[in-house]
């Protein structure tokens, strides 16, 4: 007789969903019904938690920021007199109580293996899909942009950019969004203390996908991601504290650096890239860093945008007060990427600090206030949502949250419970 397991089928329900509502295909072209689907979802929710659960809501930064956050949509529909868009303000504080009762409500080890499972797949059928494309075109579901072409093939997409060139989106809308996602996979497994062979056949697939992206932010990561992997097994071996301590000090130094100097002086990147196949990096060696230069305007606009108003601006001056600032500096941006200064001027200078303070803390909370690790994995978390507008996605946002409410403890209490069990088992051999 076939079982069942209801509870595990409904985390795989419940972490697509989440995954659709961050950055997805979707939400790119359906933003306005999706919009109407998390606020159902997230009434329920309030429901659930309130009536049904019993759990208790912790008063916390999580909880500070929340009021604090509802408080300034308050004063920006008010002072910004924007009452005719009330119903947008509504459906952005559904999306920040969303994301924090999501994270009281799921269990961590449940979501983060439905998480991986379904990065897994995706990852493959986008490595198939990117290598026989020309093949299996016909077979998708043509989705025109406003500036590319999209081929749908249900959990994954292709993007054509330019001249035949394709890009890996997986189901996002943005090949960018999609490394995130497939680097955190890899973040989680890296500091994952037993990996056995599965674990690294999933990293190798992972980093295969990352480069159908071709995205410089998944390239630079790579590399954080392999130091982190050396950092995680220095940590595990007999090795001498002094020795041990500088080694781990100077790839943490090395991983910064990298990121940096990239970054700084796109030509050593370009340098590094050519060595590759030039289907994998045609699209690095041709930008010319307007990517990276439109991110590191759009954070400095939103910074200047957030000191000039510390309690927020209103949502229909946003591109104006925007475009002041393209004037002013004389350098024009693609759009606004960064999470965290985002929330600067959505939530207001205090509570934009506080989200931003919640990520940091998760960070090292989940790092079990290991500095270096710590470290690796702001560096990580911050690139990945500062490159790509996750403002406005639930999923890592509740990740953070998770962190923070330390939902992470049992599943690592387990980890070591299954190495010890796995440590005498081979002792006894």
């Amino acid at each position: 007789m076939i079982t069942v397991d209801r509870k595990s089928i409904s985390y795989y329900v419940i972490v697509y969903y989440l995954l659709i509502m961050s950055g997805s295909l979707f939400g790119h072209f359906a933003s306005d019904s999706l919009a109407k689907i998390n606020a159902v979802v997230t009434v329920a929710l309030i429901f659930y938690v309130v009536f049904v659960s019993g759990i208790p809501i912790r008063r916390d930064l999580v909880s500070a920021f929340l009021v604090i956050s509802v408080f300034t949509y308050i004063f920006r529909i008010l002072w910004w007199n924007e009452l005719g868009s009330i119903m947008g303000y509504v459906g952005d504080i559904l999306i920040l109580i969303s994301f924090i009762l999501w994270a009281y409500v799921l269990d961590y080890k449940l979501m983060i293996k439905a998480f991986i499972n379904i990065m897994l797949w995706m990852a493959i059928f986008s490595i198939i899909g990117y290598v026989f494309y020309d093949n299996l075109v016909s077979l998708a579901v043509p989705v025109l942009g406003s500036s590319w072409k999209y081929h749908f093939f249900g959990i994954f997409s292709i993007r054509e950019v330019g001249s035949g060139s394709i890009r890996s989106n997986g189901l996002f809308w943005e090949p960018g969004m999609f490394q995130g996602y497939l680097i955190f996979s890899m973040m989680l497994l890296a500091v994952k203390r037993n990996r056995n062979r599965m674990d690294w056949i999933k990293l190798i697939i992972f980093a295969l996908a990352i480069l159908t992206t071709q995205s410089t932010t998944g390239y630079l990561l790579l590399i954080v991601i392999i130091m982190l992997l050396v950092t995680t097994k220095l940590n595990q071996i007999e090795i001498s504290s002094k020795w041990g301590n500088q080694l781990q000090w100077f790839l943490l130094l090395v991983s910064v650096l990298c990121v940096v100097v990239a970054f700084i002086n796109p030509n050593i990147m370009n340098s590094f890239l050519s060595l590759f196949p030039e289907n994998v990096t045609g699209k690095l060696l041709e930008t010319d860093n307007i990517s990276t230069n439109s991110r590191f305007y759009g954070m400095l606009y939103d910074i200047r945008i957030a000191l000039n108003y510390p309690l927020g601006i209103g949502r229909n001056v946003s591109q104006q007060l925007l475009s002041e600032q393209m004037s002013i500096s004389g350098v024009e941006i693609l759009g606004r990427t960064s999470s965290w200064t985002t929330a600067l001027i959505m939530d207001g200078l205090i509570g934009g600090v506080m989200y931003i303070c919640i990520y940091i803390r998760g960070c090292f909370k989940f790092s079990e206030d290991n500095f270096i690790n710590g470290i690796y994995i702001c560096i990580i978390m911050a690139t990945i949502v500062n490159t790509e507008p996750h403002y406005g996605c639930l999923f890592f946002n509740m990740i953070v949250v998770m962190w923070y409410l330390n939902k992470d403890k049992d599943f690592k209490l387990q980890q070591d419970i299954d190495q010890m069990v796995e440590v005498n088992f081979n002792s006894e051999d």
